[in-house]
């Protein structure tokens, strides 16, 4: 009966190795995992970063050619109502 609870305990403990020895190889693998998402989220970061960087360049190249056009339309009105006086002061 010795020998048999010797056999027993050493299957136990063989197992408990085994167990022991997955676990470690399953949580290395879980780290690195956690290692290339974390990778991931960062060039997402990165990306979404330049996306914005790229917009407000874009809304600011807008915001310019409005002004441009505001400045341009107001001297078109200039010009035709200058060109409105001169056609009234020849009629007169």
């Amino acid at each position: 009966m010795d020998k048999d609870t010797e056999n027993q305990k050493r299957q136990r403990e063989e197992s408990m190795e085994k167990v022991y020895r997955e676990l470690r190889q399953i949580s290395g693998e879980l780290e690195e995992l956690n290692k290339l998402k974390q990778n991931e989220f960062e060039k997402m970061e990165i990306n979404i970063a330049e996306l914005e960087n790229s917009l407000n360049r874009g809304f600011k190249m807008i915001g310019e050619k409005q002004m441009k056009f505001e400045e341009k339309n107001e001297e078109v009105k200039e010009l035709l109502n200058k060109i409105a006086k001169n056609l009234g002061d020849v009629e007169h």
